[in-house]
């Protein structure tokens, strides 16, 4: 992902997951670093002319995470061990909390308070009180290992098992659904959308129709996107445009309700069908001409086996669509070992638009790529 401040293209843990004052009224497409520069030499946005406090209380937990990502390391001058600077920063005085960041990959941070002694399920219910997510679709990284709920003795997991300094970050990964190729060969990915009021205009098709047919203007639209990976490479898109070019995966074009209030986009994924190459498929949803989505409401993505559409096997709802003109929503990730695809919410915002190729929502996704070898 590119920041617009400095231009230089970095990972999507390096962008705050929320503007540095809740008045601008841009997307967050600044990264920490920038952030934290303008506020400390200029006492501002880096984007907006709004002023902000050297001592915003956003701007010290951007600070906290910028420590986190480049923290130092010193060597034991006795054996050579590496000491993470982590464990003197944070070691628990008597008395104190021990606590953990909980960091999700769209870049939200929950501050957690808990027991050392905790197991693995306790911590995630504790999470799912945060982030209403259910303790059973939770997977948890430290230091790109995962941690079990129990141990290869079907014994709880505790923290302790895994030396997590208190003031640690522990990496969320959200599986909203796990699919097996032999059991369910094809998977409809919908987006549906309200259609906002300035932006609908019904008319009769010159062939005789008994109902009326309703369409967006054509300032705006909104564009649902599937991206394929081969690992690093890209190699194909599937949109309104290249509906079938990619065997394997069908595109609908656009859907409306008889009243034009609701639209929608489907793709059908045949998961027998794809070649082997293919590992990784991103569902995106994309403003065609505007800046944002935010005019859009109650964007949905539903996942559902195209034999029984009205069985959801799961669905989520946009929450980060506001200031953003495009939101990558979700990933299916394929395990060639087990045959299965596991599909997981992502909701990390971003710029591009089909009018110009989809270049900067491209970027992202490249971006996003090496943090997926971490969580996989």
């Amino acid at each position: 992902m590119e920041c617009t401040k400095c231009r230089l293209t970095k990972p999507i843990n390096e962008f705050p997951s929320q503007t540095v004052l809740d008045a601008c009224k841009h997307p967050a497409f600044s990264c920490l670093r920038c952030i934290v520069k303008s506020v400390e030499d200029d006492s501002k946005c880096p984007e907006c002319p709004l002023q902000v406090l050297k001592d915003n209380e956003r701007v010290a937990f951007f600070k906290s995470q910028l420590h986190y990502l480049f923290k130092e390391y010193t060597v034991n001058s006795d054996d050579g061990t590496i000491i993470d600077c982590i464990d003197q920063d944070h070691a628990i005085a008597e008395g104190q909390e021990y606590q953990l960041y909980i960091v999700l990959f769209d870049g939200q941070k929950h501050k957690i308070s808990c027991d050392k002694e905790s197991t693995v399920l306790s911590l995630k219910s504790k999470i799912k009180a945060v982030t209403k997510k259910d303790e059973c679709i939770q997977r948890l990284f430290f230091r790109d290992k995962e941690m079990p709920n129990y141990s290869s003795l079907s014994i709880p997991s505790k923290l302790t098992d895994f030396n997590i300094p208190s003031g640690s970050s522990l990496k969320l990964v959200i599986v909203l659904q796990t699919i097996k190729e032999d059991e369910i060969p094809s998977i409809v990915f919908e987006l549906s959308w309200e259609v906002p009021e300035t932006q609908v205009q019904t008319f009769f098709s010159r062939i005789k129709l008994s109902q009326p047919k309703t369409v967006y203007s054509k300032e705006d639209c909104v564009d649902c996107t599937c991206f394929i990976f081969s690992g690093h490479e890209h190699l194909d898109i599937c949109d309104y445009k290249r509906k079938n070019t990619f065997e394997g995966i069908r595109h609908s074009g656009d859907i409306f309700n008889e009243t034009g209030t609701a639209g929608s986009q489907k793709m059908v994924v045949d998961l027998k069908t794809l070649s082997l190459e293919t590992t990784h498929l991103f569902f995106t949803i994309s403003s065609y001409n505007s800046e944002a989505l935010k005019k859009y409401k109650k964007i949905t993505l539903s996942v559902y086996e195209q034999s029984s559409p009205e069985v959801k096997l799961c669905e989520l709802k946009l929450n980060k669509v506001k200031d953003s003109q495009a939101v990558i929503v979700c990933r299916a990730t394929r395990n060639p070992k087990s045959g299965s695809w596991q599909v997981c919410e992502m909701q990390v915002p971003s710029k591009g638009t089909a009018l110009e190729a989809y270049g900067e929502l491209i970027k992202t996704l490249v971006g996003v790529l090496p943090e997926l070898k971490t969580v996989e």
